[in-house]
């Protein structure tokens, strides 16, 4: 009569004290453990180390050579001289629109003794009045050698509004200065070669001021040039 109060337990104790800890039942998705990937096969991230670290050599091998280029040779940027500029049209029309077109006679010179330059597609010369575009032109693609003074004639022209405010300015400038400052503005894409060697992808930027007497005549003296040019890369 005892033993009818007694609770009796039959199975593995082992399952059983698995089954009190919470276990009992198919695995979930935090049981399951992923299968490692396959020995020889570098995840992305692997891929991305060695890309960037081949792209750093390559940019850092191309800074060295740059780098000794530039001490062995010693590169001097090239200058630039404005010899004439021509009035060809400058036509002022009803519609207060502009139509300009001159001729520009730029001499570039290498000063380099072992550099030669090239002046690639892509360039473009630019005059300006007050920040006011008159006309501008692309600059000729050649090669320059070196000690070389080379005179290119380079067409400009443009098409502009606001005529009337345009002239009124100039002639008040005129009037009280006797002159007109004009603003020539390249942007040159160039190359440079040392010996075997091409260097590409530099920018030449280039500034002159310009004093003239009149840009409505066929003929324009220019009294005064400053230029200065910059390398970029």
């Amino acid at each position: 009569m005892s033993d009818l109060g007694k609770f009796h337990l039959f199975g593995d104790p082992e399952a059983l004290n698995h089954a009190a800890s919470g276990s009992v039942g198919s695995p979930g998705l935090c049981d399951q453990e992923e299968d490692p990937p396959p020995e020889g096969c570098p995840s992305s991230s692997r891929y991305l180390y060695w890309a960037f670290s081949v792209l750093m050599i390559l940019l850092v091998s191309g800074g060295a050579i740059v780098g000794i280029l530039y001490l062995a040779y010693q590169p001097e940027v090239p200058k630039y001289s404005i010899s004439s500029l021509k009035m060809m049209k400058f036509n002022p029309r009803r519609s207060n629109n502009l139509y300009a077109i001159f001729s520009l006679v730029v001499g570039t010179e290498n000063p380099n003794k072992n550099v030669g330059i090239y002046y690639d597609e892509g360039s473009t010369v630019r005059l300006l009045y007050k920040g006011y575009k008159l006309c501008e032109g692309p600059f000729p693609e050649f090669y320059q050698g070196h000690w070389n003074t080379t005179w290119l004639q380079v067409p400009l022209t443009g098409y502009g509004q606001y005529a009337t405010s345009l002239l009124r300015w100039m002639q008040q400038q005129k009037q009280q200065t006797g002159f007109l400052d004009l603003d020539l503005r390249v942007t040159q894409l160039v190359s440079l070669k040392f010996g075997r060697v091409k260097v590409r992808g530099l920018k030449l930027v280039g500034h002159c001021w310009l004093d003239v007497d009149n840009v409505d005549g066929s003929i324009i003296s220019i009294k005064e040039t400053i230029c200065d040019l910059r390398m970029r890369l």
